[in-house]
């Protein structure tokens, strides 16, 4: 029978040591990864969230994996590593990973939630004034409104009848066309289709138009006619004779200096 030859202790420490790595000459074996807490841990699915993930043994390198795809631009310090998540399609709890180099893994299941985008909420429509601050009845007649929070769409009513042309210019300011049959005090009133609460309001005075009255057209004055000669210088007595008169400042009808004359002269005897 073969003698057992006694091993001395610095062997002993060497296998000892060796038993705590991968064999002799292999690597050490890590910690475990961990994760801890993921802040936050829900949002909206339309949008790229930005996450924080704290936990341990994470080191230089590691990846995040959310829902199967990969967290953008991770970023370790001090245990903990921030990144921003992926969009999703659906509104579900998905698992979150973190992997070391050298494949060494940690996965935390449901560990964030993407969400439904929230539903819009908008401020009310304001008024604060109206230019011009009346108009006339039956007349079709421009007016600007100025206020706060007009959005597109908007709908301009003057007590229940709608502006025409409406045209949001930003969202202090509207014009529009308004057409009104009576007179009176109307209410004029912003809403836009997405709104369930009370419209913007403000009062508005319409009143009758004044009556345009021509003005009189006045008497034309025409200046006295002057005779500059006469063509003959005389004419015979009891005779028609023709005469040639060349005058100016003729009325309507005439033509100044060529007018022919035809006059008969009576009882001029010589």
């Amino acid at each position: 029978m073969k003698k057992i030859k006694q091993l001395n202790p610095t062997t002993i420490s060497i296998i000892s040591l060796c038993l705590t790595l991968a064999g002799c000459g292999g690597k050490e074996n890590s910690p475990a990864v961990q994760i801890h807490e993921i802040t936050p841990n829900s949002g909206d699915k339309t949008l790229r969230n930005f996450i924080t993930i704290k936990g341990a043994h994470f080191k230089k390198g590691a990846t995040v994996d959310i829902g199967g795809a990969s967290c953008q631009n991770p970023t370790l310090f001090a245990q903990q590593i921030t990144c921003t998540a992926p969009t999703h399609l659906h509104s579900k709890s998905v698992d979150v990973s973190v992997t070391n180099p050298g494949e060494q893994a940690t996965t935390q299941s449901r560990g964030f939630r993407y969400l439904d985008p929230p539903t819009a909420v908008f401020p009310h429509a304001l008024i604060f004034s109206i230019n011009p601050y009346f108009i006339n009845t039956n007349q079709m007649s421009p007016i600007t409104i100025n206020g706060l929070h007009f959005r597109t769409g908007a709908r301009v009513t003057l007590d229940g009848t709608p502006c025409t042309n409406v045209v949001v210019r930003s969202q202090y300011q509207i014009t529009c066309n308004a057409l009104i049959y009576r007179t009176g005090r109307v209410n004029v009133m912003v809403t836009h289709p997405d709104e369930s609460g009370v419209p913007a309001n403000f009062p508005f005075e319409i009143l009758a138009p004044i009556p345009i009255r021509p003005a009189p057209i006045p008497a034309v004055v025409f200046p006295h006619a002057q005779i500059i000669f006469i063509d003959p210088d005389f004419i015979h007595a009891n005779q028609i004779s023709a005469i040639n008169m060349r005058m100016s400042k003729f009325s309507v009808g005439f033509k100044e200096g060529q007018t022919l004359f035809k006059l008969l002269s009576v009882g001029l005897a010589s």
